[in-house]
């Protein structure tokens, strides 16, 4: 248990407006899934993302930006938009039965 946080520090309450029950109490198994969640509840709410996972995915995701600008002194032209969302595909039915 050394090092772990107790479960009073990976509890959050989420108020509730125009239902029955007041609030929303959550306890989240560990310190990743606590970031998880309240990363995801902020960015619902429009509101930035404030915990450290979230600066770390951004610092790779620069880095890796930064790693593929380079590649473009190599002759490789990468696009500044993304590439077209592809059409929906007829139908969601991919279950597969392997008898």
């Amino acid at each position: 248990m050394k090092g772990r946080k107790a479960s009073h520090q990976l509890a959050f309450s989420l108020a509730l407006e125009g239902v029955d029950l007041q609030s929303l109490d959550c306890v989240a198994p560990d310190e990743l899934a606590l970031a998880y969640w309240t990363d995801g509840i902020n960015a619902l709410l429009g509101q930035r993302m404030q915990s450290k996972e979230t600066e770390k995915d951004l610092d790779t995701l620069l880095s890796m930006e930064i790693k593929l600008r380079l590649l473009d002194a190599e002759g490789v032209n990468i696009p500044q938009d993304p590439p077209q969302i592809p059409p929906d595909p007829p139908h969601y039915h991919f279950c597969y039965d392997l008898k």
